[in-house]
């Protein structure tokens, strides 16, 4: 019951934040960018993001709103969980190239005596 409210939720925020922003700013340059978080270079805010097999670096904004299950999180609890489980993150890049905001997921349930991961849409990694 949880889980489909905050799917419903989740999926009105991803539809509705890219809109308001662009209204904001006039401009819809905006760029959705999902990937795993492969490092976390917090002194230069920057996240290192594994994406479709591409690696890229990302700067955050000095403000960046950082989100884990609606609640603020910091950019130091972005690290891989270890060398092979990353968390996974949607990031909102601005039209300057900055990430303003973030969303992170980890998710791991235990089905069937099983452990499985889940990505940020809910699908099995």
């Amino acid at each position: 019951m949880f889980v489909n409210k905050f799917k419903i939720c989740f999926c009105l925020l991803l539809f509705l934040l890219p809109l308001t922003a662009s209204a904001q700013t006039g401009d819809s340059q905006w760029r959705l960018i999902h990937g795993n978080v492969q490092q976390v270079l917090a002194a230069e805010n920057k996240i290192l993001l594994e994406n479709e097999g591409e690696r890229r670096i990302l700067q955050l904004e000095a403000d960046c709103l950082i989100l884990r299950l609606g609640k603020e999180a910091s950019l130091a609890s972005l690290r891989p969980i270890s060398g092979e489980d990353f968390q996974d993150v949607l990031c909102w890049v601005n039209p300057q190239g900055f990430v303003s905001f973030l969303l992170i997921n980890y998710t791991i349930l235990e089905e069937k005596g099983v452990l499985v991961n889940y990505d940020i849409f809910g699908n099995v990694k």
